[in-house]
């Protein structure tokens, strides 16, 4: 068995009995995102959630210019966090493929 790629993508070469050769890849889309589903129930598990700034008003009287802007904040349920971790950590360890 030989392993060989390139920027991350890695490839085994199988050889048979018949001399056929076969790669196989590693990294597919679907244990990619699984990984990026992991990833983001890490990050909900240590934040708890994210903020973001919205502009909710403004006005122009004039030359003077005026806004105001709203911090919202949103929570992430601890449930949701290990859902995503759970779900990801098992799609990647069987390797799902949707149909």
């Amino acid at each position: 068995m030989q392993v060989f790629g390139s920027l991350g993508t890695r490839y085994y070469e199988i050889r048979s009995r018949t001399g056929i050769q076969e790669r196989t890849n590693l990294m597919n889309p679907t244990k990619t995102a699984a990984l990026v589903l992991m990833a983001a129930g890490i990050l909900a598990l240590a934040y708890g959630g994210f903020s973001y700034t919205q502009d909710t008003h403004e006005a122009n009287i004039g030359s003077m210019h005026m806004s105001i802007d709203e911090t919202r904040n949103v929570n992430v349920p601890i449930w949701a966090g290990v859902g995503m971790l759970l779900v990801g950590g098992v799609i990647f360890a069987t390797g799902w493929k949707p149909n």
